[in-house]
């Protein structure tokens, strides 16, 4: 967990004369990163201590891409038209998130849902 930049470089190798693949694969896990800044605009405090108490990493814990993703799917309608932006700073090792609730003018609404006469 935590490792954003990780790559996988395989090294294959075919023996014909007895039919072998030989597979190697070199992992760099790179940096592990850690959760930092949670923004969150336009929500009053107590909505927004709410949304920071169900989100399931806290600042300084190794960041899950998982969990985050998880987070997002279970929560699919309190996001919906809002921004939400992940950044990581690879100095720091941290990956930091913001959610944006304000209201925006270039921002469409959903549609109203029509009923039934």
């Amino acid at each position: 967990m935590g490792y954003i930049n990780f790559i996988a470089i395989p090294d294959t190798e075919v023996d014909d004369d007895n039919r072998l693949v030989t597979l190697d694969v070199d992992l760099d896990e790179g940096k592990q990163y850690q959760m930092g800044v949670i923004d969150i605009l336009g929500l009053d405090e107590p909505a927004r201590q709410e949304l920071l108490e169900n989100f399931p990493m806290k600042r300084g814990q190794i960041y899950d891409e998982r969990l985050f993703h998880s987070f997002l799917v279970n929560h699919a309608s309190m996001f919906r038209g809002r921004g939400v932006n992940v950044s990581h700073d690879d100095k720091a090792g941290t990956v930091s998130v913001s959610f944006d609730f304000r209201p925006h003018a270039n921002c469409q609404p959903d549609p109203p849902i029509a009923h039934a006469p």
